[in-house]
């Protein structure tokens, strides 16, 4: 290669590095277009062409990403501009105060937006860790806290209970820990899992006498675990006098989905992901994404492509296939508190991540 080629491919590499920096969909075909002017200066054009023609009739997709990836051009303008958003402790208590004006005004929509901002901002817990310093997350405990008052309003109980017990969890005040399971109990009872809550009562009058508390106001929450005691009692002979032999479904609480819509109408939540169509007819035995209405067959000169094997009717549904890759519309208005990044579901109580804020799961 002589000096010009080498000038041109180094002026080429900084053009394209500073104009497909932030690669979009609509630039793609310019990208492409420099990665092959890449290979046409580097002298690996042919090299390229007789391994892409070879992957057309043998091998796989997957195969010839590897093969393309693996090159140096690749790395020269396919490279990640990856968003490395952090937590932010303060902004997260802001929110909460926010979120917290917000359910005083019964608007329960805008709180639980904040809410959610909230938990996504506040610092979490390393995953591999085996002791914490609760002290340290104060924040997500009661951004969960908070969050489950809003969804025990919306009459979420499934979900709220997933909340308390993560608030539980990170918690260092005992009277905060009481209250907490007072919310839950009566999540079990408008549920009527009477059993779950007799045993959980259990536990609140232990944690209930552990408490440095003035006389007059642990009699006021005796008698709040005495009535709902007596609810559970009448709850579990209504339920016996109905012969309803009802399993206890409480290990539901652990896989409680919080894409679960809402019953509000007035929610922006109150949406079910749609499934994906069916094929109108059996799946083809080579190519299981595309009907037995087509066949895909390979030619020299055309490489692969797809025929029909029958007349197709009009909206005939003849190919559905698992996206390659898929990810959230970022331009998408909160749309890291919208949809879960690994399904994609619409979440209403999403989930962080524990390092940074620009995903959320379910």
């Amino acid at each position: 290669m002589d000096s010009n080629t080498e000038a041109t491919s180094e002026q080429l590499t900084l053009h394209d590095r500073l104009e497909l920096h932030e690669i979009t969909i609509e630039s793609m075909e310019r990208v492409l277009g420099a990665f092959r002017r890449a290979t046409i200066l580097n002298g690996k054009q042919q090299e390229a062409e007789k391994k892409f023609h070879q992957y057309q009739k043998d091998e796989s997709t997957e195969d010839m990403f590897k093969y393309m990836y693996n090159m140096e051009e690749a790395h020269t303008f396919l490279h990640l501009n990856i968003n490395n958003e952090r937590k932010d402790e303060v902004l997260s208590i802001k929110l909460r105060e926010e979120g917290n004006i917000f359910y005083k005004r019964k608007k329960l929509l805008e709180a639980l937006e904040n809410y959610n901002k909230s938990i996504l901002l506040a610092p979490h817990p390393k995953l591999a860790c085996d002791e914490i310093d609760k002290n340290e997350f104060t924040s997500l405990a009661m951004g969960y806290g908070n969050r489950s008052a809003v969804l025990f309003q919306l009459k979420e109980y499934k979900i709220c209970m997933n909340d308390i017990d993560r608030s539980i969890y990170l918690c260092t005040s005992k009277i905060t820990q009481f209250k907490l399971k007072e919310r839950k109990l009566k999540c079990l009872l408008a549920l009527e899992w009477y059993k779950e809550a007799q045993e959980l009562m259990k536990s609140c009058k232990i944690l209930l006498n552990s408490l440095q508390l003035e006389d007059k106001v642990k009699d006021c929450y005796r008698n709040t675990l005495s009535k709902i005691s007596q609810q559970c009692t009448q709850g579990k002979k209504r339920l016996a006098n109905q012969n309803e032999n009802r399993k206890s479904k409480y290990e539901e609480i652990k896989y409680a989905d919080a894409s679960t819509s809402f019953s509000s109408d007035d929610l922006i939540f109150a949406y079910n992901n749609p499934r994906p169509p069916s094929l109108d007819d059996e799946p083809n035995p080579t190519t299981p994404a595309f009907s037995r209405a087509l066949k895909l067959q390979y030619s020299p000169d055309q490489g692969r492509y797809v025929v029909a094997t029958r007349d197709i009717k009009p909206g005939e549904v003849i190919a559905v296939e698992t996206a390659y890759t898929s990810c959230i519309k970022p331009e998408e208005p909160n749309s890291p508190l919208s949809f879960c990044t690994f399904c994609l579901s619409r979440c209403a109580a999403p989930l962080p991540c524990p390092e940074c804020t620009y995903v959320s799961f379910v």
